[in-house]
């Protein structure tokens, strides 16, 4: 998987190819759609992207901290 951070006049953009990452099932049995939207609100958690997607024990407990802080995920 490759994440790729983008700056444009000082805006940043983080881009990475979304869908058949290990950690999908997880986000999905979570209720929430495995997508770049759901991927960004991980972003703005200022999380670790790139060493929770093939982990879906992290992602499942990172999901589970998020809406226990009231997180509301945009997917």
């Amino acid at each position: 998987m490759t994440i790729r951070l983008h700056d444009f006049d000082g805006e940043h953009s983080l881009t990475l190819d979304a869908g058949g990452l290990g950690a999908d099932a997880a986000v999905a049995a979570a209720g929430h759609e495995p997508n770049g939207y759901f991927w960004e609100g991980l972003v703005r958690l200022k999380t670790a992207v790139e060493s929770v997607i093939a982990n879906p024990e992290a992602v499942r407990d990172i999901i589970a901290r998020a809406e226990t802080s009231g997180f509301e995920f945009d997917d």
